[in-house]
């Protein structure tokens, strides 16, 4: 009997390694990356991206990750964050496909360094 593409669909979904956790991890990462040791991160990224410090507190110390509104906004501020998040898709789309990761990882850091769009 043929299988239903919903139920392939989901299949896909719990392979798949991206898990919250990881996301916090690689949001985490791309903040150390650029804030550092720097005093007062915590404040200055809570005021870049309109969030609580308490929940940005949490960014840094990989307990959570941040909500997708908050998210983008963290992407707009910090190159880093956003390099990260691309690289975490690039590693998604190439578990799925059975592959490696993309090579559009490189072109998307540059895209990125200039604010240009990837071609």
């Amino acid at each position: 009997m043929r299988r239903n593409r919903a139920e392939d669909d989901r299949e896909v979904m719990t392979t798949a390694a991206i898990t919250s956790e990881i996301v916090a991890s690689r949001v985490a990462l791309g903040l150390q990356r650029k804030y550092g040791l720097i005093r007062y991160a915590i404040t200055w990224v809570s005021r870049a991206v309109h969030s609580d410090p308490r929940a940005v507190k949490n960014w840094f110390a990989k307990v959570n990750a941040p909500r997708a509104a908050e998210l983008i906004r963290l992407c707009v501020e910090c190159d880093e964050v956003r390099e990260e998040i691309y690289r975490l898709i690039d590693e998604g789309r190439a578990e799925r496909a059975g592959g490696t990761p993309c090579s559009q990882s490189a072109s998307r850091s540059a895209a990125a360094a200039s604010d240009t769009p990837p071609a």
